[in-house]
């Protein structure tokens, strides 16, 4: 397949190959109008990507791999749920989490109620919400942080007036 390029408001004009967007035949919850979106690289040495929107040049979400932030993290989700997905197994899913990034990136949260489920091979995605008792805003960076303190590495420095 061919190249395609988009503009997005945070990194200029992006150009990917068309076999990389992922479609969202029902879009994301609240933004059920946008149905193309591509995963870009996030920071260097970070869990962190891009979904970002093709459609919308300003529309692009933090996500990340649930297990780098809660190991025992478990999606459970009706088979009906995923049905528009087409998996064959549940080995033929990938997993994200949408991440919020209020002010510092020390009170960054992630969503880990209304995850988001991918057919890797269709690129094909859904995000779904779980019967689970999980939080929609899960402390990711402080978890983080105090981590690091117990291991007796020096954490970066609180900014004024921030909380931990």
């Amino acid at each position: 397949m061919a190249d395609i390029s988009f503009p997005t408001s945070r990194f200029g004009t992006v150009e990917v190959d068309e076999n990389t967007l992922i479609e969202f035949p029902r879009g994301l919850i609240g933004f059920e109008q946008l149905r193309r979106f591509v995963i870009l690289e996030g920071p260097e040495g970070t869990p962190l990507k891009w979904l970002q929107s093709v459609e919308e040049p300003a529309i692009a979400f933090v996500i990340a791999d649930p297990s780098t932030i809660v190991p025992d993290y478990v999606v459970r989700v009706r088979g009906e749920e995923l049905d528009p997905l087409g998996l064959a197994s549940p080995e033929d899913a990938a997993v994200a989490v949408i991440v919020t990034v209020p002010g510092y990136l020390e009170n960054a949260t992630c969503n880990l109620l209304g995850p988001i489920v991918f057919n890797v091979e269709k690129r094909l995605g859904r995000q779904v919400i779980l019967d689970e008792d999980y939080p929609l805003r899960h402390p990711i960076v402080s978890r983080t942080i105090r981590k690091m303190d117990a291991l007796g590495e020096k954490a970066p420095a609180k900014k004024p007036g921030e909380k931990r």
